[in-house]
């Protein structure tokens, strides 16, 4: 049964076309309506209900942002923004839509935006999906740099840890040395994977327990990794020192 109903705006067809396809495998979510025109969506969405709008930024009439603001205040819709300009990104985080996606949509990153809106609808943090393995886990993020205006996708189970760094935030993976630096905060990129299996240690970092060493006066080691990563204080950090607590023996 189809519970939520969405509608594509976007004044390129072919933009449409591509999304199009992605939601006849949906169970949950109905396409209800496809519109080039930003006035008549504003207008269909005063007269019927809808869940979710897939909303592009540069809109002729208006942009994405301003279409927002006029949308009717009596229907309880949430946001997908989807942009092929990165530079979008932060302010689209900023005004509390449910993601943010980069044109060309891949079908996984779309799967990922319409998980985070049933969460949301379901009154749940799309945090608290749990994983019973990272092996299993199949999930990528896709991480942008606006400095080399780069999409990498990257596999969950790959991260190594994460830290926040001059205003961006920085991804350590396995299979490289060097990190890929990432326009979306630390916060953002917690809420992209399953928390019983990346543990926030410090204001500014979060590590994937699989590769996790050790523990010893204040840091954390991780393996095959020379740098330790500085610990935070136990009331601000719960679900790190019950994660420590639970390797003491």
């Amino acid at each position: 049964m189809r519970n939520w109903l969405a509608i594509i705006v976007d004044d390129q067809l072919t933009s449409i076309r591509e999304l199009q396809p992605y939601f006849e495998s949906l169970e949950t979510i109905r396409l209800v309506g496809t519109f080039t025109d930003a006035k008549k969506a504003l207008a269909y969405m005063q007269e019927y209900p809808v869940d979710l709008v897939f909303l592009d930024v540069e809109l002729v009439e208006m942009d994405g942002f301003m279409f927002m603001l006029k949308m009717p205040k009596h229907n309880d819709c949430q946001i997908i923004l989807v942009t092929a300009h990165i530079k979008y990104e932060d302010q689209g985080y900023l005004c509390k839509t449910v993601d943010v996606l980069h044109k060309p949509v891949s079908q996984v990153r779309f799967y990922t935006a319409v998980d985070r809106f049933i969460c949301i609808k379901q009154g749940r943090s799309f945090r608290t999906l749990y994983a019973e393995s990272l092996n299993d886990w199949n999930q990528y993020i896709q991480v942008s740099d606006f400095k080399q205006n780069t999409f990498t996708l990257i596999w969950i189970k790959d991260i190594v840890y994460i830290e926040n760094h001059n205003k961006s935030t920085l991804i350590y993976l396995q299979s490289q040395s060097n990190p890929l630096n990432s326009n979306t905060s630390l916060k953002e990129v917690l809420r992209l994977v399953p928390m019983n299996f990346f543990k926030q240690c410090s204001k500014c970092t979060a590590f994937n327990i699989n590769f996790f060493h050790s523990y010893s006066h204040g840091f954390v080691k991780m393996k095959n990794i020379e740098r330790l990563l500085r610990v935070g204080n136990k009331k601000a950090f719960p679900e790190f020192w019950d994660f420590i607590k639970s390797k003491a023996i």
